[in-house]
């Protein structure tokens, strides 16, 4: 059984209540802007920042990140699972902080990166952070549909742990 959103505030932004995919996408990039574009806010001291480039309809790359599905920036496609759950990601950012023994929070080299990922205490959503020293942003994040998957990431965070 899935967690469910964060905070209460989080719901779902559903596909079906919008007659079209620009007019849904429309949607999910206010809340984007809402929790993401407004006034700036900090996560244990750093900023949040955004990965503003490669710019795709106006857009940031974040948004794309956060709501599409793909290795390739240009050719990403939409996630429902994904989008429907951007409400989701500020949500359990600020808990990790606010209330750390509620996230499973694990870290994980990529390179030379450092990332940053929460999850939900099932394991059934995930949002990873990247780590620039200075500030951090929100790289990705996805609904984990597959038990599998979730006991992959509960194993990471236990070796982590």
């Amino acid at each position: 059984m899935p967690d469910g959103p964060p905070a209460a505030s989080s719901t779902l932004i559903e596909r079906a209540h919008y007659g079209s995919d620009p007019e849904f996408e429309d949607a999910l990039y206010e809340r984007f802007r809402r929790d993401f574009l407004g006034p700036t806010w900090h996560w244990e001291g750093k900023r949040v920042g955004l990965k503003a480039h490669p710019l795709r309809n106006g857009r940031e790359a974040t948004f794309y990140h956060l709501t599409t599905n793909g290795t390739e920036e240009a050719s990403r496609t939409l996630d429902l699972a994904r989008a429907e759950r951007i409400g989701w990601i500020r949500p359990l950012i600020e808990k990790a902080e606010r209330e750390p023994t509620q996230v499973r929070r694990w870290l994980e080299r990529r390179g030379r990166q450092e990332r940053i990922h929460l999850a939900t205490p099932s394991f059934d959503y995930l949002v990873v952070l990247t780590d620039r020293g200075e500030y951090v942003l929100p790289w990705t994040a996805y609904f984990v549909a597959k038990l599998h998957s979730r006991r992959k990431l509960r194993s990471r965070w236990e070796q982590f742990s």
